[in-house]
């Protein structure tokens, strides 16, 4: 994949062609080198069958969409890839809108829809929270604390799409 800005939602649908493609890039993402128990990170992760992953001091099975807000979802992560760029480029968009231009049904978008949008307010909380409990006279700039190590901002996932 070339190092490209995504204008249309079909460069984000052509980018991403399968289902192993998005995992893929949802692993190189979320763990880069190493993966991590989002039970506890500093445990022995064992791969399995089928892209899952068991704690070794919890005994518990994940995937790479554990805790993220594709968990327990049967939608393609292309479509909520398509999703994202959509509500991140349009936020006030309706989830009749949003199951129009994904060809899906309305109940289901308002699904994406309310998941892209918690996430993108916890997002927003942070930082206003980081700002409000920066100093007045200081010069740096806040820096929201991410609530979990792996979480990035919607607007980045994006940006992160280009390999």
């Amino acid at each position: 994949m070339n190092n490209t800005e995504f204008y249309t939602s079909d460069q984000v649908f052509n980018a991403f062609p399968t289902e192993k493609s998005c995992i893929d890039h949802l692993v190189k993402l979320r763990w880069k080198a190493r993966v991590m128990s989002p039970f506890e990170p500093f445990s022995q992760v064992y791969e399995c069958k089928s892209g899952r992953y068991r704690c070794r001091n919890t005994n518990k099975y994940f995937n790479v969409k554990t805790g993220t807000i594709f968990h327990n979802t049967k939608l393609p992560l292309q479509t909520w890839f398509v999703a994202i760029w959509i509500v991140s480029n349009n936020n006030a968009i309706t989830s009749v809108a949003l199951s129009q231009k994904l060809h899906m049904t309305q109940k289901s978008s308002w699904y994406m829809l309310q998941r892209i949008k918690r996430y993108l307010l916890t997002e927003n909380l942070e930082v206003k929270e980081s700002l409000k409990n920066t100093p007045i006279n200081t010069s740096s700039k806040p820096v929201a604390k991410p609530k979990e190590s792996q979480k990035l901002p919607l607007s980045e996932w994006l940006n992160l799409f280009k390999s």
